[in-house]
């Protein structure tokens, strides 16, 4: 007479090793035991250990194409000075060894209800069998920054994904990141990509990134183009040429010196701010440094092909033993970060809108006939928006 096997579903899990795992040991769900290990074997190329899985009849539909399997073995430890993450899965599980499983999407109908024909990965831990579908990241770091397991990865302000484990690299100079990142933001991750770490700054104007001083570093990036990648090199601090990206009017200035501008540093329109500097770097020749600035989407109109630029950083003296002082500054701001101002001439003057990307000069001072121009942008947007083209491309004003 034959022997009666029980009634269920059998499938085949694939692992680097049998670890604590032994006939008899449970399959869970929800810690609950939808079955057990009934065999072991070693896979055809002898480099993998195949284990037999069964999975009761009243549990079976809780296998599918999709589950997702994980060593509940033992405990697991992991944590640091800022705390312990302990996991452990039932008592049998700890002492016979067990697997979990888990269903990432309960809701969603499969094609087929029925398990894999291929073996299943047995996954480290439920960590790892959640995020199974997600992308690893290799970000090499010259120094921690503050960083460390668990610190997030974010784009424009959203967590995307996190690193889950830093080391040494082999050179013991550099360290390598390990990061996990949504499979929906994956294609923003090309050649191009730069990725650099988000952490306090403080000077004399305050505090930049003042959140990283309660939540700690985090890693950012910007957006790149060529084909798909999965290692990078960190900046050694945030990019300082970005006039692409971001809502708004991206422009550059070119001036002489730097001076006190820095990233971050205001731009005004009638002494009220309407955008900031978002980086600087050398000219090509060497001879001008070009900054770089981003009108915010509100008052990207204010900026024409004849708009004037000038330094509005600290305070300026002017005047005389018998003619008297003056001193201006446009604002505190400006006095501590440095600043821009800008003026647009009226009427004819005034020109066209310009696109992203346009240069500018960077005056030391704004002439005087600049602090008395008074567009009314509203009506110009108004008049070239009604204007048709010339045969040059140019507007035509209607009569």
């Amino acid at each position: 007479m034959p022997d009666l096997q029980p009634a269920g579903i059998r499938f085949v899990v694939t692992a680097g090793d049998a670890n604590s795992l032994a006939i008899g040991s449970p399959i869970l769900h929800k810690n609950i035991k939808i079955g057990e290990i009934e065999g072991f074997r070693l896979a055809k190329d002898q480099q993998a250990v195949l284990v037999e899985c069964l999975v009761f009849d009243e549990y079976k539909n809780l296998v599918h194409e999709k589950t997702r399997f994980y060593n509940t073995s033992g405990v697991q430890v992991s944590g640091g000075l800022d705390g312990i993450q302990v996991r452990t899965g039932s008592l049998q599980s700890i002492v016979s060894g067990g697997i979990g499983c888990i269903n990432p999407a309960p809701g969603t109908k499969t094609a087929s209800a029925k398990p894999s024909p291929e073996p299943y990965p047995l996954y480290a831990g439920l960590e790892e069998a959640l995020h199974a579908d997600e992308v690893l990241l290799t970000v090499l770091l010259t120094d921690t920054n503050g960083l460390k397991e668990g610190s997030p990865i974010r784009y424009k302000g959203i967590e995307v994904g996190r690193i889950t484990g830093m080391a040494f690299a082999e050179n013991l100079r550099t360290i390598t990141a390990t990061v996990r990142v949504d499979n929906t933001v994956a294609p923003l991750f090309r050649a191009d990509t730069r990725i650099w770490v988000e952490k306090a700054e403080v000077g004399l104007a305050g505090v930049k990134n003042v959140e990283t001083l309660v939540f700690g570093s985090y890693l950012n990036f910007f957006p790149g183009d060529g084909p798909p990648a999965r290692m990078f090199a960190a900046l050694p601090e945030p990019p300082r040429t970005e006039i692409a990206g971001r809502d708004g009017l991206g422009i550059v200035l070119e001036t002489k010196h730097l001076g006190s501008l820095s990233v971050g540093s205001p731009v005004y329109y009638r002494q009220l701010q309407v955008g900031q500097v978002t980086g600087y770097e050398l000219s090509p020749t060497f001879q001008k440094v070009h900054v770089f600035i981003n009108i915010a989407t509100p008052y990207k109109a204010v900026v024409r092909k004849n708009t004037r630029f000038w330094n509005v950083s600290g305070t300026r003296i002017e005047g005389g033993v018998f003619s008297g002082l003056t001193v201006s500054t446009e604002s505190l701001e400006a006095f501590m970060r440095g600043g821009i101002a800008l003026a647009t001439p009226d009427r004819e003057q005034t020109g066209p809108a310009v696109p992203a990307g346009q240069h500018f000069p960077l005056h030391d001072a704004a002439e005087k006939e600049w602090l008395d121009w008074s567009p009314d942008i509203v009506l110009l947007e108004h008049e070239q928006s009604q204007s048709p083209p010339d045969p040059k491309g140019k507007s035509q004003k209607p009569l």
